[in-house]
């Protein structure tokens, strides 16, 4: 069977058609907006819950229409958006070894040029010390390594407070990471969907009860039940040829929990690539984070012919097949759009759910921390 290849017809990685939550555009008059998009206006990041015609200035604009847009966060000034390296037409590099570094699209480039510490901070919900978000992630760091909290966390029983750690976090330590799968291959063996579901319902309700003194990861993964709309933080990751807006989503699937995307124009709500097909569900979780802070994540991209190998830099959280194996948060270009997936470590491409199937896509960007100590 061919496997569709994306880098056949199509260019490395052109701008976004819509909005990404790295770089929303101003909000404008006379112009269509798909379910999703996001906004900037006066100083705030509006979300469209509704397909819609924009009307004139100040009498069309989101602050003064909220049955179509909602407040999503802050609008920061360009100074800090980290400002993106667009890549050129690169040639060679698709046909060097798989050994070669990756390509980080979007970096930091002076993190305390980008946050004032006592402002941005105190919106994620984190009006604490940076000093002791950095102290947690020291002593997660530590207990994510203990095996018996690692099945704490599978069954329910404990929750992290940092991201970059735990069962859904790929380790560069081959040991660490050995332990994970592992741990997740045993609960699979014993355990359901509808299992899975109640943990996922329990972590995103730890999430969302998150405030001065019950610190929360910056990104993670909240639960979307059938019929509720997405979460205000989710994360537009991609868009669809018509400029639909996409998010990542994961989901149950065959005793692993495979990545894919969500939308609201979607069939259920999301679909995940699996076994050479397009899943479609109605329950399954979405990718959540600050929104008015983009640089604190950051693409690395993967030119053709070079495979995911992860050195130096952490990904975010993502999924593991039924037999352990990692899953990472990853996005390709095809048919005019850029598609939220999922791709194995080692893998030399993306695989991404379309028109009913699974697509490989080359080449595919990965998302990864940005900062070791905002996460």
């Amino acid at each position: 069977m061919h496997i569709p290849d994306s880098s056949d017809t199509q260019p490395i990685f052109p701008p976004l058609q819509t909005n990404s939550f790295a770089c929303p555009p101003t909000w404008g008059p006379y112009i269509t907006y798909p379910p999703g998009a996001i906004v900037g206006y006066e100083g705030t990041l509006w979300r469209c819950e509704a397909i819609h015609t924009s009307g004139a200035e100040s009498v069309g604009a989101p602050s003064n229409n909220p049955h179509l847009w909602t407040a999503v966060g802050v609008n920061a000034p360009p100074s800090y958006y980290a400002v993106p390296q667009h890549q050129g037409q690169i040639a060679s590099p698709y046909y060097q070894s798989g050994a070669q570094s990756p390509i980080c699209a979007t970096s930091v480039n002076d993190e305390k040029a980008h946050v004032s510490e006592k402002g941005f901070a105190a919106s994620l919900g984190g009006k604490v010390s940076e000093n002791i978000r950095e102290a947690i992630i020291w002593e997660e760091d530590r207990k994510a390594k203990d095996k018996d909290d690692l099945k704490d966390e599978v069954h329910g029983k404990k929750f992290w407070r940092a991201g970059g750690i735990g069962v859904w976090s790929y380790s560069q330590d081959r040991e660490e990471e050995g332990k994970k799968g592992k741990v997740w291959k045993e609960w699979v063996c014993e355990h359901d969907r509808d299992d899975w579901l109640k943990v996922a319902r329990e972590r995103t309700k730890f999430y969302n009860e998150a405030d001065n003194t019950h610190i929360r990861p910056l990104f993670c993964w909240k639960i979307v039940n059938p019929g509720e709309r997405l979460p205000i933080d989710a994360l537009p990751i991609g868009n669809e040829q018509d400029g639909a807006v996409l998010y990542a989503a994961r989901a149950w699937c065959e005793g692993g929990i495979h990545l894919g995307k969500a939308g609201h124009h979607l069939l259920h709500g999301a679909s995940v690539s699996y076994g050479g097909g397009e899943v479609t569900t109605d329950t399954y979780e979405v990718f959540c984070g600050p929104i008015h802070e983009p640089y604190l994540v950051k693409w690395m991209t993967f030119p053709h012919g070079q495979i995911a190998r992860v050195e130096g830099w952490q990904p975010v959280e993502g999924g593991r097949e039924i037999d352990g194996a990692a899953l990472l948060l990853a996005k390709g270009f095809f048919e005019n759009g850029q598609h939220p997936g999922k791709v194995m470590v080692n893998d030399d491409h993306a695989c991404i759910g379309f028109g009913g199937g699974e697509v490989w896509v080359r080449p595919f960007q990965v998302l990864a921390y940005a900062n070791p100590h905002r996460r």
